[in-house]
């Protein structure tokens, strides 16, 4: 949920929002900017999410999947749609810059493409490509089918 900016946008609409990031200070900070309008897990990185199966009608995944490592993210989009119900709603919107190779020069940014996203949920596609601050993102719009 980094600084809990979306998480407190959508606990406004009277969503039950849980906000959820794996660093302590993202957490501390989002808590802030909530208060008691939404809940905020901190994530302990490697380990399953900390929620039931299928316990969410939806997900909001906002620059998150391209900070995990290719030999995290099938881990990560797993726990992912299990968390989610099926038919459930998830929207994504990620850095989907071209022409700058895998990584970034930090190597901490991953640089998948639109239908690398998309694959990984079934029944979700692009909806709109738009450049921020020089960036290239892509959002991914819809209903989690089976898989």
């Amino acid at each position: 949920c980094g600084s809990g900016r979306f998480t407190a946008r959508l606990a406004r609409t009277g969503f039950n929002v849980v906000g959820a990031d794996p660093a302590p200070a993202m957490a501390a900070l989002a808590r802030r900017q909530v208060g008691r309008s939404a809940r905020i897990v901190r994530l302990l990185p490697g380990a399953p999410l900390p929620f039931e199966s299928g316990q969410f009608d939806g997900l909001w995944v906002c620059t998150v999947l391209q900070h995990v490592p290719d030999e995290a993210i099938e881990a990560v989009v797993g726990e992912l749609r299990r968390v989610v119900r099926p038919g459930g709603l998830v929207l994504l919107c990620e850095n989907t810059q071209s022409g700058l190779g895998r990584t970034s020069n930090s190597g901490h940014v991953v640089f998948r493409t639109a239908d690398e996203y998309a694959a990984f949920f079934p029944g979700v596609a692009v909806t709109e490509e738009f450049v921020s601050e020089g960036e290239r993102h892509t959002v991914l719009v819809g209903y989690l089918r089976e898989v």
